[in-house]
């Protein structure tokens, strides 16, 4: 995800467009939300594993 924002910070310093540099944002947006979504399910199945006493440990970290 880092090379393709470098490509945007490039694109950008190069004079491209908005709209040139419009499918290369919205890649990352879409990388970013699958990213965000994976996260969310590893919590949500590492919560369902745990008992009481250990998520209780975990919200006080």
């Amino acid at each position: 995800m880092a090379a393709l924002e470098k490509q945007v910070v490039e694109g950008i310093f190069a004079g491209k467009s908005l709209e040139e540099l419009r499918p290369l944002v919205k890649t990352i947006a879409r990388l970013k939300t699958r990213t965000t979504m994976v996260h969310l399910q590893c919590i949500h199945d590492t919560r369902n594993v745990l008992t009481s006493a250990q998520q209780e440990f975990l919200k006080k970290l």
